[in-house]
């Protein structure tokens, strides 16, 4: 079964696979057959909703028998023998190989195992992989076929399908003896405006409800959280609050991607936005143009009567913060964009978030769309009656 997961994520790792057209969630027993001759039978239960698989397999002699179970989640990969648990990492592309990507192509009738089956393939380099489709049931797989071209073949055969969600007892990996993979998670929490540390603000990790207190530095330490989406949460006298999820898969280190830069409370109308981004690109600069000339790192502060905008702090080795805060901005149009400085990677890969605050709060949040290529990241306008305008 591990050798089909393999020959089958090689596939999804190529590229070949879009999102599936007929997502779908069983049980089944199988039999899998390694180049024509090694065979294991088993139970798999297949999750699409929650991305998550478990696969059952029997060894050894009756009389010393053994049932080893491997389940995939999102982030870990749980295996159980006789109650010994082993926790590595589940690679995305080794997560779902049981539905029809969009890329295949159909090639007729055929009959698997007696039963009337469509057939699809998708070709990747030397590997092709065939799937057999039960016609009346929508998505589910009577065999899949994975040729690799230098004369290996893995085929999996299905029976007694169950077209159904299993139950979310088949994945407790504490009942079948195996705790989940934990991870610590320190980070800094600062001022937006002058980029100093906080001294006791609370950080929550909301999911463990724990939480902790950073110290002079402003630092702070989640211990044994466990793998899969955190979110955390900031607080601090004076400050905005602040949240952040992460998809945690290893332990993160302060100065990263766990820090967070609260803003100051307004105390007049006005506005702040706070960029924040990941390690690359490393320069990201915050633009805003204004009536009266346009805010950057080479121009940082316009005064026009009432009416002020500065760059509070400029960022030049990842993760920000770049902060620029506006007062008295009634009357006048706004807009507000990021630039790639860096030019490489893409600004679409940097996990960029801009967060706008009124007086009275958080106004939005932004996330980069991550297929952005273009140099500028045109975020929102602020209109001249205060309503924001989504570019």
């Amino acid at each position: 079964m591990q050798a089909t997961l393999f020959l089958l994520s090689l596939v999804l790792l190529a590229g070949a696979f879009d999102a599936p057209p007929l997502p779908t969630s069983f049980t089944a027993d199988v039999l899998v057959t390694i180049a024509g001759c090694q065979q294991t039978k088993g139970k798999l239960y297949f999750d699409s909703v929650n991305q998550r698989t478990r696969f059952d397999s029997p060894s050894g002699k009756p009389i010393f028998s053994q049932t080893t179970v491997d389940i995939f989640t999102k982030s870990s990969e749980y295996t159980i023998t006789n109650g010994s648990c082993q926790v590595g990492k589940t690679q995305q592309s080794s997560l779902l190989p049981y539905t029809v990507p969009a890329s295949a192509v159909y090639q007729g009738q055929t009959t698997v195992n007696g039963i009337d089956c469509q057939t699809w393939i998708v070709a990747s380099g030397l590997l092709t992989v065939t799937y057999y489709v039960i016609g009346d049931l929508a998505g589910s797989l009577a065999r899949i076929t994975v040729d690799t071209g230098l004369g290996g073949q893995a085929v999996t055969n299905f029976f007694n399908i169950i077209a159904a969600v299993p139950d979310a007892s088949v994945f407790d990996c504490l009942a079948l003896g195996c705790k989940p993979a934990v991870y610590d998670v320190s980070g800094y929490v600062k001022n937006a405006i002058n980029n100093q540390p906080i001294a006791g603000a609370y950080v929550t990790a909301v999911e463990a409800e724990m939480t902790v207190k950073t110290d002079s530095q402003g630092l702070y330490m989640q211990t044994a959280l466990t793998a899969g989406n955190v979110t955390l949460s900031a607080s601090a006298d004076g400050f905005y609050n602040a949240s952040s999820l992460l998809s945690l898969n290893s332990t993160i280190q302060a100065g990263t991607n766990a820090d967070f830069s609260l803003s100051p409370l307004l105390v007049q109308q006005g506005y702040r936005i706070v960029l924040t981004w990941g390690a690359t690109p490393s320069d990201l600069d915050s633009h805003l143009i204004t009536p009266f000339g346009e805010i950057y790192f080479n121009s940082k502060g316009v005064i026009y009567g009432n009416f002020t905008a500065t760059l509070d702090v400029d960022d030049r080795s990842g993760y920000g913060p770049e902060t620029i805060t506006i007062q008295n901005a009634q009357g006048y149009t706004l807009k507000y964009y990021v630039l790639n400085y860096s030019r490489s990677p893409a600004i679409g890969t940097s996990t960029a978030k801009v967060v706008l605050y009124g007086k009275a709060g958080v106004i939005k949040t932004y996330l980069v769309p991550p297929n952005l290529m273009d140099l500028n990241w045109y975020v929102f306008t602020i209109n001249a009656d205060g309503s924001v305008t989504d570019n």
